[in-house]
Formats: C-alpha cells, structure tokens, sequence
C-alpha cells in the first residue's frame, strides 16, 4: 500500500499536482505512519519550490529570508481560490470539498466578520463577495494562509466589462497580487533585488549627499537675504 501510495505521489508530482495533494495529506493531519510523514514532508518542501506562489515585498533581500516567508504560507493547506476586484466590489470563491469543513467555516467567518465579505454561495461553490475597501487586505490574509489566487477566465466581452481595480497601496507588493511564480523563482528573484540595491547604493548616497548639499546652500542663501535685508534698513 505504502509503496503504490508513494508510486501515485510521483505521478503527481511530475503532473505538478503535488502542491494540491501533498499539502492536504500533512497539513490536515491525513498521514500518520511516522515513515510515510517523513516522506511526504520532503516532498511536501519540493512541491513548495516548484508551486504557484504570490509575489514578495521588495524588500525582501535574503534569500533564508524569502525562504521563511513562502515556508509559512505552506504551513496551512493549499487551496485553489478564484478572486477578482472590479470596480464596484470583489470576489473570492472555491470548492469547499477540497478543505476540511473546520477550514472552510474559518475562511468564510473571516470573509464575513472580518472584511465586511456577504455569502453568495451555491451547492458547488462557497462564493463571497466583499467590499473593494477590504478587498485587497483580505486577498492578502488568504495569500499568506496558503491559498492560491487565480482570476477567473474571461472572454474578451467580459475582461472589458469587468475590469481590474488597481490601486496604491502603502505596501507596493499588495497590488500585484495576481502576480505568482515558483517558489524557486522568487528565491532568484530576491537575489537580483538584493544586487540591484547594492549597485544603486552608491548612486543614491551621491544623491543624499546632492540634497543636503542643496539644502544647506538654500539655508545660506536665505541667510544671506536676511542680512542684506537688514544691512539696506540700517542704511536708509
């Protein structure tokens, strides 16, 4: 049994499933013979690596770092949520078979009790809508529970119609959140911002110094007026 178990687990790993299925079996608690857990943990961290993750701040310049933050997304399960902000409102949506029901009353308590979210849910589908004030920090509270975001297909009539909402945000990374890569690519990716930021460090020390540098002539300058202003008094 345990054999044909981990035969299936290649299978799907080579299938790039492994995300999906391994996340589920460790993190639910499914396995429990202590050889197979170990196993399964293994590939749960290769699955980590090679899966669909959301985008990390800029800020982010370690790769052990980067590495932390993606472990605790995979701490939780994996599910696969369909999300979307528009103009007037956002989305999220999934298919509650694929969480335990505990974890599925959590993220729809949290939707509803924490941003405001109003249940639109069919038999098939646990489908929230929630205001575009809250939309983007609850998005953000799912991503860093594990769950992947995708935004729904759309045919061109539609993408035209419904729009994505963008917006500032304090943290930048907040508003690419439909922006997902390996794990593995994001780890490549910290260390180019990390090179990039060392190769501008000498440019913007030069360009502090620059602005101190003006902001002291403007100092003097001003000064400067105000004696001459004073001096012109005295000589009238």
């Amino acid at each position: 049994m345990k054999s044909a178990i981990l035969a299936l687990l290649d299978r799907m790993e080579k299938m790039y499933w492994l995300d999906a299925y391994v996340s589920d079996w460790v993190a639910i608690g499914k396995a429990t013979s202590e050889p197979l857990l170990d196993v399964l943990r293994k590939k749960r961290h290769a699955a980590l690596l090679k899966s669909l993750n959301h985008v990390l701040p800029l800020s982010v310049r370690k790769e052990s770092v980067a590495l932390a933050m993606l472990e605790k997304r995979w701490d939780e399960p994996r599910v696969k949520v369909y999300a979307g902000v528009y103009r007037d409102a956002g989305y999220f949506a999934w298919d509650p078979r694929t969480l335990p029901i505990a974890r599925n009353g959590d993220l729809a308590l949290q939707l509803r009790h924490g941003f405001g979210g109003r249940s639109l849910r069919s038999d098939a589908v646990a489908l929230f809508e929630v205001p575009r004030a809250t939309w983007f920090t609850a998005a953000w509270d799912f991503i860093e529970q594990n769950s992947l975001l995708v935004e729904p297909d759309m045919t061109p009539a539609e993408r035209a119609t419904y729009r994505r909402h963008t917006e500032e945000r304090a943290r930048e990374h907040e508003e690419r959140w439909f922006v997902t890569l390996p794990a593995q690519r994001w780890l490549q990716e910290t260390r180019r911002v990390a090179r990039w930021a060392a190769q501008a460090r000498p440019v913007r020390r030069e360009v502090v110094r620059e602005q101190a540098k003006a902001k002291r002539q403007a100092m003097l300058d001003e000064r400067l007026a105000v004696v001459k202003g004073s001096i012109g008094v005295v000589m009238l």
